[in-house]
């Protein structure tokens, strides 16, 4: 399968380097610079134990690639994770511009003659899928994404099943 992993800090970089040590073809797709240096160089962008040798041993067999180029890389992929981070903001609450901005790049890059579904995938910390994507990527973008399946694997998500569970 053709995966993109959008992000790759830590959990980015540790998901491209597994999926592609599976035997799927893998892009990283980040604005940093470096971070898409580092893997193309066949690199850990970030300290975890093992990690150098599985995206060094992936890079080698050709699986694993990274680009600064999301319209032009998306595009091939039948599966899309979402893994930006979203910080704390001033007010405590999370900062979902990175969210935000990913989805709108997301949604500008989606060519109206795909033929078949593209999936994203958001690990988040919020659930941004179905009515909560409207306000992320506005009324005009979100039409472009009608094509696309949305799953969301959100903390937010698992907290409020626990939550109700005890309830």
């Amino acid at each position: 399968m053709n995966i993109a992993v959008l992000g790759l800090g830590h959990v980015g970089s540790v998901t491209a380097g597994c999926l592609a040590n599976q035997g799927h073809r893998v892009i990283g797709i980040d604005t940093n610079h470096s971070k898409v240096q580092a893997i193309n160089e066949g690199r850990s962008p970030v300290v975890e134990p093992g990690l150098d040798e599985i995206i060094g041993a992936a890079r080698a067999d050709g699986r694993l690639r990274a680009s600064t180029q999301m319209e032009r890389d998306l595009a091939r992929c039948e599966l899309a994770l979402v893994c930006v981070g979203t910080p704390n903001s001033s007010d405590g609450d999370h900062d979902l511009s990175q969210i935000a901005a990913v989805t709108q790049s997301i949604a500008r890059s989606v060519s109206p003659q795909r033929n078949s579904t593209q999936t994203i995938a958001y690990r988040s910390t919020q659930p941004v899928c179905g009515s909560q994507s409207r306000g992320v990527t506005g009324s005009r973008l979100q039409s472009r994404l009608a094509r696309q399946a949305c799953v969301s694997n959100s903390r937010a998500s698992e907290q409020f099943r626990r939550q109700e569970a005890h309830a």
